[in-house]
């Protein structure tokens, strides 16, 4: 996608969550698949890759959702104890964008266990 299209995308969303009250927040979108939203290692991988498997910490999780929870902590950063943005992942997990509850009521820590090999 050009330049143009992305930047006429961002002006249409813009505009309708201002027109529905929503606030708008630009993300800057670099790593955000290839970090680990738990302990913020990089680790470069192929698109083809579709599961993120830190080599650091451990964590398996599918690689969507674990850019989806850095766009999320880049979005909504943790306020420190002096007001300070502390927005490395070990702090982003306490964010209100780590969701506790899978929205059909199975708690979130279950679904994830339950899924790792």
């Amino acid at each position: 996608m050009s330049e143009q299209r992305w930047s006429a995308l961002d002006a249409i969303l813009e505009h309708k969550a201002a027109k529905a009250g929503v606030r708008y927040v630009r993300v800057n979108p670099a790593y955000t698949s290839t970090d680990c939203s738990v302990c913020g290692h990089r680790q470069p991988m192929p698109l083809d890759t579709r599961v993120y498997d830190c080599g650091n910490c451990g964590m398996v999780l599918c690689r969507d959702v674990n850019a989806a929870r850095n766009i999320c902590a880049r979005a909504y950063p943790v306020r420190g104890r002096e007001g300070r943005e502390e927005t490395s992942p070990g702090v982003a997990r306490t964010n209100f964008c780590q969701e506790t509850e899978h929205p059909h009521g199975v708690e979130r820590k279950q679904t994830l266990q339950n899924s790792m090999p």
